[in-house]
């Protein structure tokens, strides 16, 4: 995992959406740390439960990645509201992470909905560079 000086920008994306936003000199990795990813499948295993009400997911554009490492769970409907990050509504030419465009497409192949997305912060210094979560919910049978 990439690590910068400001630890909330630390990512295991490999082509970061800050790059587009930020200055290189503001960009400058402090270093890794190698650390272990399991997928969601693979860690629902470990609990003790088979259903979810609500997965937060915050992971620095990797929130796709996080996902599909969850399909298993999901086309079971195992979670019922997904909460995600996402940084531009589509993707850009340098990078896909971060699209909330590409979020939707992916859950919709499993029923997931679109409900409702809220703005944390803008920052119109960095072209109005955002982080924005946006809510997903399976729909209940009828």
């Amino acid at each position: 995992m990439a690590c910068y000086q400001a630890a909330e920008m630390n990512s295991c994306a490999e082509k970061p959406m800050y790059q587009e936003y930020f200055a290189s000199q503001e960009l400058h990795a402090s270093g890794t740390v190698d650390i272990q990813l399991r997928t969601l499948d693979a860690y629902r295993r470990e609990l003790p439960m088979d259903r979810l009400d609500f997965l937060k997911v915050d992971t620095e554009g990797f929130d796709l990645n996080v996902l599909q490492g969850a399909a298993g769970w999901l086309a079971e409907g195992g979670i019922r509201f997904i909460q995600v990050e996402y940084f531009r509504p589509i993707p850009s030419a340098t990078t896909s992470q971060g699209a909330l465009s590409s979020l939707a497409e992916y859950l919709a192949q499993f029923r997931y909905e679109y409900v409702t997305s809220y703005t944390e912060y803008v920052d119109p210094r960095k072209r109005f560079f955002g982080a924005h979560n946006a809510l997903f919910a399976l729909p209940a049978a009828v």
